[in-house]
């Protein structure tokens, strides 16, 4: 079995979750935990896009004009821990 690395590492997925749901799954956990029901969302479902880039690279634009371009879409910037950040790039991106 090979696996595909098509999805950021580690706790950072539930986060893709979390934008593009607009939810909280922890807090959802939390109140399953408690014997309460799962708290909805009231706002409607979008798409969350993943994305990272490389400290070293150069890139045909900067991170200053793409997040000037996409400042309504974009939700975070995380730096990458060091044992993820050789596979997938040094800094994250989600954008909804």
């Amino acid at each position: 079995t090979i696996e595909y690395n098509n999805r950021p590492a580690g706790g950072f997925t539930i986060d893709v979750y979390n934008f593009a749901h607009s939810l909280d799954l922890y807090r959802g956990y939390a109140a399953i935990v408690a014997g309460e029901e799962f708290p909805a969302s009231d706002f409607e479902t979008q798409y969350c896009l993943a994305t990272s880039r490389r400290a070293n690279a150069h890139y045909v634009y900067s991170e200053e004009d793409l997040l000037a371009k996409y400042s309504q879409q974009f939700k975070v910037k995380k730096v990458m821990p060091a044992a993820f950040a050789e596979l997938q790039g040094d800094y994250l991106y989600m954008l909804t």
